[in-house]
C-alpha cells in the first residue's frame, strides 16, 4: 500500500562513500555490467582510466551531506484504494492490484521486488496491520488506523533495513467510502503528509571522484555509478535495482532506475545556484505518479 512512498524516499537516501585516493579508477565491463576499481581490469574486460581525462563531471556543489526538509515533501496525488470485506484484503490502486486473505497468514506476492509475501491482520473495527517479508525476513510492518469520525487515518510504517528499524507516520484523508458492511479502512484515501519521519530517512551523502558519483544513507543503502550512463546496481532495503546516472548541464543530475529491463523511475536532482539547496523530482513510471521535495546542504 505504501510501496511508492517508501520508494520515493529511498531513492534519495542511498549511496556509499568512495575513496578519495588519487589513483585513477578503471571501468571494467563483464557480461555487460560495469564495475570500477583502482587496478587494471583482468582478462577480456574493458579497462580505461576515468580520472583526469573524463569529460563528464558531477556538479561540485553536490558533494556533502544533505537533509530533506520534510515540510517540502509533496506526495503523489493518486489515491490509495482499499477494500477489507469477507475475510479478504484488496488493494485496487497497487501495481499490480492484488487480493489476499486477511487472516494474518503469509500470502505469496508476485510482481513486487521489495517483498514476496504479505500478511494482513484485522486488529479491530478501525485498524488493520500488514507485514511484508522478503525471503522470510520482515521488511516492513504497516498499521493503518481510522479516526472515530471516519474522515482521516494514520499509517504507521516500520521499515526493517539490514542495519536498523525506521518508523514513520503518514496522515491520510478519506476521499471515498467503502461498500456497506466493509471494514472502516475500506475506500479511497489521499496522502496529506508525514506526521513523523526519522532523520535516517531524510539524510544522504554524496561523494564525487571525477566521473564517479557515490551516495550513502544512515540505514546502509548504497551505490557507486559512472556519469557515462553505465548500468550499475543499488541495494535499497530489501530491493536490488539496476540504475544509471548522467549529468545534464552544470547543475542537474538525472537518475534512471530499471526493474527486469524496464524503466520504472526517473529522478531529477537540480542544484540551486548557491549550491545550498537541491530540488528533487521523482517520476514513478509504474503508477504514473510524481513526487517532489527539497533537500538542504548540512
Amino acid at each position: 500500500m505504501v510501496a511508492r512512498i517508501a520508494f520515493v524516499l529511498l531513492c534519495v537516501m542511498f549511496f556509499a562513500g568512495t575513496s578519495r585516493a588519487q589513483m585513477p579508477l578503471h571501468k571494467c565491463v563483464t557480461n555487460g555490467v560495469a564495475s570500477y576499481q583502482q587496478i587494471p581490469c583482468q582478462g577480456k574486460a574493458a579497462s580505461a582510466p576515468l580520472m583526469g581525462g573524463s569529460r563528464l563531471t558531477a556538479p561540485a556543489a553536490i558533494e556533502g551531506t544533505w537533509k530533506i526538509d520534510r515540510h517540502t515533501i509533496h506526495l503523489p496525488a493518486k489515491s490509495i484504494d482499499l477494500l477489507v470485506q469477507g475475510g479478504k484484503f484488496e488493494c485496487k490502486s497497487c501495481d499490480p492490484p492484488f487480493t489476499v486473505k486477511a487472516d494474518g497468514s503469509d500470502q505469496t506476492m508476485t510482481g513486487m521486488p521489495a517483498s514476496d509475501t504479505i500478511a494482513v491482520k484485522v486488529l479491530d473495527a478501525r485498524s488493520i496491520e500488514q507485514t511484508r517479508k522478503k525471503y522470510g525476513r520482515v521488511v516492513s510492518v504497516e498499521k493503518m488506523t481510522v479516526s472515530a469520525d471516519w474522515k482521516t487515518a494514520t499509517l504507521a510504517i516500520s521499515d526493517h533495513t539490514l542495519t536498523l528499524t525506521e518508523t514513520s507516520t503518514i496522515n491520510l484523508t478519506r476521499a471515498g467510502i467503502g461498500p456497506e458492511g466493509s471494514h472502516e479502512v475500506s475506500g479511497s484515501w489521499k496522502e496529506t503528509g508525514f506526521a513523523d519521519i526519522p532523520d535516517s530517512k531524510l539524510l544522504f551523502t554524496y561523494q564525487v571522484q571525477g566521473q564517479m558519483v557515490s551516495k550513502s544513507t544512515p540505514s546502509g543503502e548504497s551505490y557507486t555509478a559512472s556519469l557515462d550512463g553505465s548500468p550499475t546496481t543499488s541495494d535499497v532495503g530489501s530491493e536490488t535495482r539496476n540504475l544509471s546516472i548522467r549529468a545534464i548541464g552544470n547543475n542537474t543530475l538525472e537518475e534512471t532506475s530499471k526493474h527486469n529491463g524496464k524503466v520504472v523511475d526517473v529522478q531529477t536532482l537540480v542544484l540551486a545556484p548557491n549550491g545550498k539547496t537541491m530540488t528533487i523530482t521523482d517520476k514513478n513510471l509504474v503508477d504514473g505518479t510524481t513526487s517532489s521535495m527539497v533537500a538542504i546542504k548540512q
